[in-house]
C-alpha cells in the first residue's frame, strides 16, 4: 500500500509538472488574454527573457511606426527640408513610437522547454486614445496659430513663408497622430486643412514672386535660374528680391590617389534693403582626375541646388 501511494503521489507531481508547463494562449492568441476592444497587444520571442521583452515593446512599437512610415512618405514628395528628408523621417519614427509606448508594459513571459522565451507587450487602447486626442488638439493649435500669423502679422515674405512652412509640419505631425489613433480607437478627430492645402499655399507663395540673380560664377549663374524655376519661383531683372550665390574655392589638393577640392557655397535671398537670409553650404569634391574636378563641382550643385535655395529661404 505504501508503494502504491507513493507512485500516485510521483503520478501526480508529474501530472502537475506537464500541466504547468504548457505554453500559455497569449503566444498564439494574444487577444485570448487581452482582448482587443481593450488592448493592443504584441509578443516576443527571444534567447532569454529581458531579450523576449525588448522584442515584444519593438513589435508593439512597429504597429504605430509602419502607420508614421506610410504617412511621412506620402507627405515626402514636398519639403523645404529635402536633404534631410530620410534621416528626419526615421529620427521622427523612432520619436514618435517611444512616445506611443510610454503606457504599454510586460504582462507576462514564459519560457518553453527548450529554453526560448516569450513576452507579451500590451498597451490599454482608451488612455492611448486619449494622449492622441490631446496631442492633435495642441497640433490644431500650432497649425492655426501659424496660419493666422502667416496671412495677418507677418512682418516680411520670409517670416509668413517660415509660419507656413511650421504649419505644414504640425499638420503632418497632426495627420500621423490621427492615423495612430484609428489604431486604438473607432474614429479620429476631423480636420479643418491638411497638409496638402498647405504646401499648396507655400507653393502659391513661392509663384507669386521673382529673383533677380546675381553670382560671381558662370555656372552658378545659370544653376540658379534653373533651380529657380524648379521651385515655381519667376526670374526678373527688375525684382527688388535678389537671389545670390558665390562658390569658395580652396586648392586642389591629391589625396591616396584622389584629387579633392573643398569650399563653400554661399546662398542669399535678399528682400529689397530690408531683410536678408543667408546661408553657407559646406562643400567637399573628389576625381581620380583633376580635369573632372570642375564638372564633379557642377553636378554637385545641380543636385543640391534647389535644396539649398529652400532652406535659405525657410531659414528662420
Amino acid at each position: 500500500m505504501k508503494h502504491i501511494s507513493i507512485l500516485i503521489m510521483v503520478f501526480i507531481i508529474t501530472a502537475c509538472s506537464s500541466t504547468s508547463n504548457q505554453p500559455p494562449l497569449w503566444i498564439n492568441a494574444p487577444e485570448s488574454a487581452y482582448p482587443q476592444n481593450q488592448y493592443l497587444s504584441a509578443v516576443g520571442l527571444g534567447r532569454d527573457a529581458e531579450q523576449a521583452k525588448q522584442v515584444a515593446l519593438a513589435n508593439l512599437s512597429r504597429i504605430f511606426s509602419v502607420s508614421i512610415a506610410e504617412e511621412q512618405i506620402d507627405k515626402s514628395t514636398f519639403s523645404t527640408e529635402q536633404g534631410k528628408s530620410s534621416t528626419n523621417i526615421t529620427r521622427f519614427i523612432s520619436a514618435k513610437a517611444n512616445q506611443q509606448l510610454q503606457g504599454a508594459s510586460i504582462k507576462e513571459t514564459y519560457q518553453d522547454q527548450q529554453g526560448q522565451s516569450y513576452a507579451i507587450a500590451v498597451l490599454p487602447k482608451m488612455p492611448t486614445a486619449k494622449a492622441f486626442r490631446e496631442s492633435i488638439k495642441q497640433l490644431d493649435r500650432t497649425v492655426l496659430g501659424n496660419l493666422h500669423y502667416a496671412k495677418n502679422e507677418a512682418p516680411n515674405f520670409f517670416k509668413a513663408l517660415n509660419s507656413l512652412e511650421q504649419a505644414h509640419v504640425a499638420q503632418q505631425q497632426r495627420e500621423n497622430d490621427n492615423r495612430s489613433l484609428l489604431i486604438v480607437a473607432p474614429t479620429g478627430v476631423p480636420s479643418t486643412t491638411t497638409s496638402a492645402d498647405i504646401e499648396n499655399l507655400i507653393k502659391q507663395s513661392l509663384a507669386t514672386i521673382s529673383f533677380n540673380i546675381e553670382s560671381n560664377d558662370n555656372f552658378m549663374q545659370k544653376q540658379l535660374s534653373a533651380s529657380t524655376a524648379n521651385l515655381g519661383v519667376k526670374v526678373s531683372n527688375n525684382s527688388a528680391m535678389t537671389l545670390s550665390g558665390k562658390i569658395d574655392k580652396q586648392p586642389i589638393y591629391s589625396q591616396a590617389g584622389w584629387f579633392w577640392q573643398r569650399g563653400n557655397i554661399y546662398i542669399s535671398v535678399a528682400d529689397g534693403e530690408q531683410t536678408t537670409q543667408q546661408m553657407v553650404y559646406p562643400y567637399k569634391i573628389s576625381a581620380q582626375q583633376q580635369a573632372m574636378i570642375t564638372s564633379r563641382l557642377e553636378d554637385y550643385l545641380a543636385k543640391n541646388l534647389d535644396t539649398y535655395i529652400l532652406k535659405t529661404i525657410f531659414k528662420d
